[in-house]
């Protein structure tokens, strides 16, 4: 199950296994065996995915919780929106995101944090 999902997120992120595997720090081959099921990524590994996905472990795992049609429908079209946008980042700006969403909620705020301190002076 985790493999097909694995490979499922990323396709639809429109991301090679070369882009994922350099956002993870990874060889390219490490990340093949796990769409082929070869290996299983370690639990640290399978968090930045998931946060790279902006999913849950337990969505990566096959573990969905149910829901009504009605709210599937809506992520979907959510998501489906979101991608097409990631699509029109370059690659640079892809990556840079992906990197983000592995940081902690803390992280993420002090390098939000930053940017806007970055921003400010610039315009001085």
């Amino acid at each position: 199950m985790l493999p097909l999902t694995l490979r499922k997120y990323r396709e639809k992120m429109e991301l090679t296994q070369k882009q994922l595997a350099e956002v993870l720090n990874i060889d390219r081959s490490t990340y093949s065996y796990y769409e082929t099921g070869k290996s299983v990524p370690p639990i640290e590994t399978l968090i930045k995915l998931a946060r790279i996905f902006n999913t849950t472990v337990d969505n990566l795992l096959g573990y969905e919780r149910e829901e009504s049609e009605a709210v599937v429908h809506d992520d979907i079209t959510v998501y489906n929106k979101s991608r097409e946008n990631f699509a029109l980042l370059s690659e640079d700006e892809q990556a840079i995101i992906m990197k983000y969403r592995q940081l902690s909620a803390e992280e993420q705020a002090k390098l939000n944090k930053f940017i806007n301190s970055s921003i400010d002076k610039s315009k001085k």
